[in-house]
């Protein structure tokens, strides 16, 4: 590290400050003794809550209801209620909570991404799920990211909500990436095509998640820690199946080739699907509201943890 410290010295006009305990944000802390350290936000849930005038209300267990969904139907109809609907801070609500899921809450991913899809014509139904998020965050409001352990072991969760948006059907795809215990990268985003079966759907997620999780190995490699074959963790035999039997092209040609890249790097062992049950899939939580007790297990799985 002093060497490192010397380097930019010498290329740049720099200062010490120390140990960073504040960054862009997040408030970083660690155990040193205990080999662990801790990522949270609690300053900014603060501001949000402020912000939008909620610091009294009451919190909720999960940042979205069960099977309830939002759709376009719940926009509003006429230029009376546009303009009524206009006034509230929604766009502003959105970003923000855009901000604290980025930072520290991969538990957050799906709630933010299903309200952002609403930024240009949203309703009343919309902004209430985004008021719920906010009670979502009140009531954890000292949750963050844990880190500990020294296995330097890159692995991976993916997964897809088949046709979950009831507006064009198309599906969800979530991945979650762990070095050992801890979550470094997450993404939930609502996929570009059409998927004609739930296996079709899994496979483009498994591709978004193959692609992060060839860049994670690759800088890995370059930091001195080369990986063997990076597991990532699938729900879906059929999806896994297509991947690792070349023989099923007649029954997936239809599908993008740019998808199909996951089987060379299975073939060169870059990749190794297994199979894990749903309710163990990390991912899960990415790609769907979930019930509290389900939630809370996967958020636990997560390492998204109280700060106390």
């Amino acid at each position: 590290m002093e060497k490192l410290k010397q380097s930019i010295g010498s290329a740049f006009k720099a200062n010490d400050l120390g140990e960073v305990s504040f960054l862009l944000g997040l408030k970083i802390t660690r155990d040193r003794r205990a080999r662990k350290l801790w990522i949270n936000q609690q300053s900014n849930v603060d501001s949000i809550l402020q912000k939008f005038n909620m610091e009294h209300g009451a919190g909720v267990a999960t940042p979205t209801a069960a099977g309830k969904k939002l759709t376009k139907q719940q926009a509003p109809a006429t230029e009376e209620a546009t303009a009524k609907m206009l006034k509230k801070p929604f766009r502003q609500a959105v970003g923000s909570l855009m901000y604290q899921m980025i930072g520290s809450r991969p538990d957050m991913a799906f709630a933010i991404q299903d309200t952002s899809r609403f930024l240009s014509n949203y309703g009343e139904a919309h902004w209430q799920a985004v008021k719920r998020c906010i009670r979502y965050l009140k009531a954890t409001r000292n949750y963050g990211l844990e880190f500990s352990g020294n296995a330097v072991v890159l692995r991976a969760y993916t997964d897809s909500d088949y046709a979950g948006c009831e507006d064009d059907r198309r599906s969800v795809s979530g991945y979650v990436t762990m070095i050992g215990n801890c979550t470094v990268t997450w993404s939930s985003r609502k996929q570009r095509i059409v998927a004609q079966s739930t296996a079709e759907a899994e496979y483009v997620a498994l591709a978004h998640c193959t692609r992060e999780v060839l860049f994670l190995r690759q800088l890995l490699k370059e930091l001195g820690y080369e990986q063997a074959a990076t597991v990532i963790n699938e729900d879906n035999q059929a999806c896994i199946a297509i991947a690792e039997n070349p023989a099923q092209h007649s029954r997936v040609k239809h599908i993008d080739v740019r998808y199909h890249f996951i089987r060379e790097h299975v073939q060169h062992k870059d990749v190794n699907l297994q199979y894990v049950v749903s309710k163990d899939n990390v991912a899960d939580a990415l790609t769907k509201g979930l019930p509290r007790d389900q939630l809370e297990y996967l958020r636990e799985a997560m390492n998204v943890k109280s700060m106390g």
